[in-house]
């Protein structure tokens, strides 16, 4: 069985990020905001299950493990994450949906103006920030019988955006069936039937209020019905001049509340890494 503490340690203790870092305290204050990307991909902290991706890496794996194992249904051992383990690991807030991994989304909708510069260097930034532990959590893996789990699901429901997400799951605070979802992963929505409770678990309080899933982002909200959707991604064909302005100004505000919920769950996840890395 992975000694997933042991690990850690061992991870601080070696990385070429951390290891001339003195204080352990020091070590995860770096840790909060550090790029999942920039560990070594010759190193084991960065391999993952399967193809590469941050939120499956080891590294990624072994904090979340540490981190939930007593909190998710059925999470009883570190081999239960993983492509096709009972968990696997999610990342929150997209890069993809707005900008593409490539950021062409930069060059299609941005100008070559002191602004839109500036909002480029932002973009760029915050490409290296939403691949931090700050940003991940864990999902179960069941599928349906066409082959889809609440993780895809986030992406055809709500482009990927995680409060639209958390809404079509959670109506009033209470859990709805999501196609057969609910079904499948029956134990994981029994003890999340609260909404207010899985966020609290999942250091998610940003995406809640009064119990109920909370609006983050200025999404578009169709004129007739008042609901909301997502027309700002890279993909879209539509490039107006009106367009163009609400892509930036969705962009903005997306990147600065994406900021602040992921480093309040870094805290989160630090603070609680603290006393069991210490504890020899």
């Amino acid at each position: 069985m992975t000694d997933c503490i042991k690990e850690l340690r061992e991870f601080f203790e070696t990385d070429e990020h951390f290891k001339n870092i003195p204080t352990l305290e020091e070590k995860l204050e770096k840790f909060k905001m550090f790029d999942i990307s920039d560990i070594d991909e010759n190193s084991i902290y960065s391999k993952c299950s399967s193809s590469y991706d941050q939120d499956d890496t080891y590294i990624a794996r072994l904090v979340m493990y540490i981190i939930w194992k007593n909190e998710l249904p059925e999470l009883t051992n570190f081999d239960d994450i993983g492509t096709n383990k009972k968990y696997r690991g999610e990342t929150i807030n997209t890069f993809n949906t707005l900008f593409r991994q490539d950021c062409c989304g930069i060059d299609k909708f941005l100008d070559n103006t002191p602004e839109d510069n500036q909002l480029k260097t932002i973009i760029k930034e915050f490409k290296k920030e939403y691949t931090t532990i700050g940003n991940f959590m864990l999902f179960p893996t069941d599928t349906d019988n066409n082959g889809k789990n609440i993780n895809l699901l986030k992406m055809s429901l709500s482009n990927d955006f995680a409060d639209l997400y958390f809404m079509s799951i959670w109506k009033d605070g209470l859990y709805e069936y999501v196609s057969n979802m609910g079904n499948i992963n029956k134990k994981y929505f029994e003890k999340f039937k609260d909404y207010e409770y899985f966020c609290k678990v999942n250091f998610l309080t940003e995406y809640e209020n009064n119990g109920k899933p909370k609006i983050v982002f200025d999404h578009a909200t169709d004129d007739k019905t008042g609901k909301y959707y997502t027309p700002y991604y890279w993909w879209t064909s539509w490039r107006s001049e009106d367009w163009k302005k609400s892509y930036k100004d969705f962009a903005k505000n997306y990147i600065k509340q994406s900021r602040v919920i992921i480093k309040n769950r870094a805290e989160k996840i630090c603070n609680k890494l603290l006393p069991l890395l210490r504890d020899k």
